[in-house]
């Protein structure tokens, strides 16, 4: 009887002749990939509120609905993340009609799909990451220019408008319970509305919030893109790898800094904005407050790669790297862009760094986390 004997590798197996061989991927059955779909479109949709218990969770689905839809297809391939869309789309549909389903199309579905066929063409994981958030960014454009194109108004005075309607429609307990609430929190953030009467109150805020909307929607598009897309992803690629499937690909956060060429493009940027801002008035302010969230998001990314190759490097359990990194991010967020800022300019792998060494003037360790 031969002899089959293998050995476990890290990619695979190797049996006793010394050759490598792929590991089986790891798929699960059909009806499993299309149930857990459709159970995660349930959620993201917003339907999951009607179901006990955790319905109040869905709210979480439904704002990470493009990072749920990754990890979907992370586990569960096309036919999960096929499902997902479907019963995503249907959800919306029910709640929100024609419109919404459209809008939700242009901006959750179709930028799911392009995401999938890249990884299913084996790009890069890098360029994927790129390619992937500027699928989101232009498919959130879309449906907000239909909205636009539908209402013909402002998305600012669209939304000042819809909010004083739900106001209008409130009974006058909740009216004025609901006036006490936005006049202590605005109270506590500083800001004076001029109102003498609950419905007046409520008036300016909804006119505030629509101000709101009209200075901070591309920087509020360029986070809920990144936050979505970017931990999307990671983690769908991570799961594809562990289950051996063909292709895969990943990237550790280790290898996440920002490069030099990023680095003098977000200078340029932040430069630029600077000038509009003094030049265009309000839509300077804009222009700034976009390019300050570019800028705190690929701080915020420097920080975790650099932080993730210190930690992986020092001699101490798993257990307490995790627990030190979720410390230093939640709790040390506004030190970890100045962190990460600084590792974008001096650190081992920085732009001052590197061109000192070009000159010769300072020679550095390339293995140095920071």
């Amino acid at each position: 009887m031969e002899n089959q004997n293998n050995f476990e590798t890290e990619n695979g197996t190797e049996n006793e002749t010394g050759k490598e061989t792929q590991a089986e991927p790891r798929r699960k059955h059909l009806a499993t990939r299309l149930l857990i779909g459709a159970a995660a479109g349930l959620l993201a949709s917003g339907l999951g509120f009607v179901i006990p218990l955790i319905g109040s969770l869905s709210i979480i689905f439904v704002f990470l609905s493009v990072f749920t839809g990754l990890v979907v297809y992370g586990s569960c391939d096309k036919e999960g993340l096929a499902a997902y869309i479907v019963v995503l789309e249907a959800g919306y549909a029910l709640l929100g009609g024609v419109i919404l389903a459209a809008c939700m199309l242009l901006a959750v579905a179709l930028p799911l799909a392009l995401m999938t066929v890249l990884e299913m063409r084996h790009v890069a994981f890098f360029k994927r990451l790129y390619l992937s958030l500027a699928f989101e960014l232009l498919g959130m454009v879309a449906a907000l220019g239909l909205i636009v194109l539908i209402y013909r108004e402002n998305l600012g005075d669209l939304a000042a408008r819809m909010l004083k309607t739900s106001f209008e429609q409130l009974s006058s307990g909740l009216k004025d319970a609901l006036a006490s609430y936005y006049k202590q929190l605005y109270n506590a953030m500083g800001v004076a509305l001029k109102y003498e009467t609950g419905d007046e109150l409520l008036a300016a805020v909804a006119d505030t919030i629509g101000e709101y909307i009209k200075e901070g929607m591309p920087a509020m598009l360029l986070t809920f893109a990144s936050i979505n897309v970017l931990p999307g992803v990671k983690f769908s690629s991570d799961m594809r790898v562990k289950r051996n499937l063909p292709g895969a690909e990943s990237k550790p956060l280790s290898e996440w800094r920002m490069s030099e060429q990023f680095i003098f493009g977000i200078l340029l940027i932040l430069v630029s904005a600077l000038i509009f801002n003094f030049t265009l008035g309000a839509k300077g302010e804009v222009i700034l407050n976009t390019a300050l969230t570019l800028s705190f998001i690929a701080c915020f990314i420097q920080t975790l790669a650099s932080l993730s190759d210190r930690f992986g490097k020092a001699p101490i359990s798993r257990g307490f790297k995790i627990v030190m990194f979720v410390i230093f991010i939640l709790f040390l967020a506004q030190a970890s862009l100045y962190y990460g800022l600084l590792s974008m300019l001096i650190g081992s792998h920085g732009i001052i760094t590197l061109w000192r060494k070009r000159r010769g003037s300072n020679p550095t360790n390339q293995d140095d986390p920071f």
